[in-house]
């Protein structure tokens, strides 16, 4: 019997193939244990700032031993045109979001042969894609584009697409998650912040921290507090949840845990814009 510590390669990795080339952010599991990527640059040399760049057309497909389950080139069901984030929902269904068209592509039971192409609701330039405890699907727009703002589109588990949803100060959103109580996080390069909605898509408050230096992706604890990443200054920001039973006595949702660890009793707060 072989033994592997923990964060060593398994499965004959790393796996290559399938179609993988240019994964820059989406990958998704199911609850049938199957590893989905889209492959946002292909093999398009152009950089992606560039007015010639076209990007990649190919979704990547593995069971949870590595094998691969997709073509050598990949699926490219669905009109898939730069495709980034990626995610599958309750009932199994795929959603990618392309970059490049303005469009969302779902695989209908992680089916590419009966893809569906989802646009309107103000999708444009889309990045991240999470499926809600609804079974709606929400993706953020204008990553990558600072002179746009920012916004959200939900898309109803029949596929109309809802919105936008607009934020004032979120500029290139990029990572979302969602908390217990049902609120969408959101990472948003160009401010620097952290933006809380509702369930419904408006605006409960935004987040500022010394730390957050060009928030790029989110995640949330099994405490409900809220982690950003900082694509500059190789920094990890933990925001307190909007349950703060878990954060520094005193804390108020989106000040900045980290920071209070760091400096004890006289923590440096986190800036909070908007309502709570």
């Amino acid at each position: 019997m072989v033994r592997l510590r923990a964060g060593h390669p398994r499965n004959g990795s790393p796996i290559r193939g399938s179609g993988i080339q240019g994964n820059w952010w989406g990958i998704a599991i199911g609850a049938d244990d199957r590893v989905s990527l889209s492959n946002f640059t292909g093999d398009d040399p152009a950089d992606f700032t560039s007015p010639s760049f076209v990007g990649g057309n190919a979704t990547s497909l593995f069971a949870s031993d590595g094998t691969a389950l997709s073509p050598r080139t990949g699926f490219t069901n669905g009109a898939l045109h730069a495709p980034q984030g990626i995610a599958v929902d309750q009932r199994g269904n795929v959603w990618i979001a392309n970059h490049g068209n303005a469009t969302v592509t779902e695989y209908p039971l992680g089916n590419p042969s009966q893809a569906r192409v989802v646009a309107g609701g103000g999708l444009h330039n889309p990045f991240a894609v999470e499926a809600d405890g609804r079974g709606n699907v929400w993706v953020d727009n204008g990553s990558l584009h600072t002179s746009v703002a920012g916004s959200l589109t939900k898309i109803t588990p029949d596929g109309q697409a809802i919105g936008p949803f607009p934020a004032g100060g979120m500029r290139s959103p990029h990572g979302i998650a969602f908390d217990s109580a049902g609120d969408l996080w959101v990472a948003s390069l160009a401010n620097s912040n952290a933006t809380r909605f509702a369930a419904n898509g408006t605006v409960r408050a935004q987040y500022r921290a010394p730390s957050l230096q060009g928030a790029w992706s989110v995640a949330i604890d099994g405490d409900g507090n809220v982690w950003v990443a900082s694509f500059l200054g190789q920094k990890l920001t933990e925001l307190c949840a909007r349950n703060t039973a878990h954060c520094t006595p005193g804390m108020k949702t989106g000040e900045s845990v980290s920071l209070s660890r760091m400096a004890g009793p006289a923590r440096l707060a986190a800036r909070h814009c908007g309502a709570g």
